[in-house]
């Protein structure tokens, strides 16, 4: 039958999975955080590891994580958990490809992003909002690939006058004429 014991030792594996990937995905965003944001160049590996590690123990061990754990009917939510932060590692793993040229490499992470957001839909449609994170990672950390998607649109450290200046831009042929009177 049923054992909840087993139920638990499963949950708190699942929790343990995300908790890692967690850390993984810290480990890589962090350098680029810290330049991009609190431009320290370079960035000292072991404060960007320190880090990764106190925001993953704190996630870990944190008292609203407890129900993840504890509770047998809030397993999905862990099994989707799992699969969001798989999802965010590979999504940024394929922006990072992206940003050294590596085309096939990051068609490769973002074919697994998409399969990763898939799975954790399906354990739990709570994880359907997920997508609205992928873009603000973009937008925040690769503003360069921005420079890529908009034809070189963007300045350099300024990711949000883009659409500004495309507006702009896709306005003027719609101007009225002036006439000379």
């Amino acid at each position: 039958g049923l054992q909840p014991k087993a139920i638990v030792v499963v949950s708190l594996a699942l929790h343990t999975t995300s908790t890692l990937f967690l850390f993984a995905t810290l480990l890589l965003l962090l350098p680029r955080l810290n330049k991009r944001f609190l431009t320290v160049d370079p960035p000292l590996a072991w404060d960007c590891e320190l880090a990764a590690l106190l925001a993953c123990l704190i996630y870990g061990i944190h008292p609203l994580r407890v129900e993840m754990v504890a509770w047998c009917s809030c397993q999905p939510y862990a099994l989707a958990c799992v699969f969001f932060a798989a999802a965010l590692y590979c999504h940024v793993r394929s922006r990072l490809a992206l940003v050294e040229g590596s085309t096939w490499q990051a068609v490769l992470w973002a074919q697994d992003t998409v399969v990763m957001y898939a799975m954790a839909t399906l354990s739990k449609a709570a994880a359907l909002p997920v997508v609205i994170l992928l873009p603000l990672v973009d937008v925040l950390l690769f503003p360069e690939l921005l420079d890529l998607h908009l034809g070189g649109a963007s300045e350099k450290g300024a990711p949000i006058a883009a659409p500004a200046r495309l507006r702009a831009r896709s306005s003027a042929p719609y101007a009225t004429p002036t006439t000379n009177a």
